[in-house]
């Protein structure tokens, strides 16, 4: 019952952050500099390239407890981990090769967003 509620609410989630995810993605640039002024349009493109990770963590965070529940703590300990060397290896592949700020936060967010799906993967096949 848990597995077939989890899957609807990964679905509804989805759907309530894709215009979300489409406008900041699309529109972040335009959205800052109109609300905040030009000196803000470099916010609105870190918000733009930040949006694929937001959805990702906005749909497998609420899961995260399942784990909890099914006293799975030593597999959260595993995956808080793997995110702890993977924003480590980000930031020092990103400082070892000199990359630009905005090539960095690109990386960041498709890595974690990976990262946070593969969760969502992971949990689910804990509570078959």
């Amino acid at each position: 019952r848990i597995r077939s509620i989890t899957h609807s609410l990964i679905k509804k989630l989805f759907w309530i952050s894709l215009i979300p995810f489409l406008i900041l993605l699309v529109g972040g640039e335009f959205l800052f500099s109109f609300i905040f002024g030009e000196q803000w349009v470099l916010a609105g493109t870190f918000t733009s390239s930040l949006s694929l990770l937001l959805v990702s963590r906005f749909i497998s965070s609420p899961f995260v407890n399942l784990l909890n529940l099914y006293e799975r703590q030593p597999l959260l300990l595993q995956i808080n981990l793997i995110r702890l060397l993977l924003m480590g290896l980000i930031f020092s592949l990103s400082t070892y090769y000199q990359v630009d700020v905005l090539t960095m936060i690109w990386g960041y967010s498709i890595s974690l967003s990976f990262h946070y799906l593969y969760t969502l993967k992971v949990i689910l096949k804990s509570i078959h």
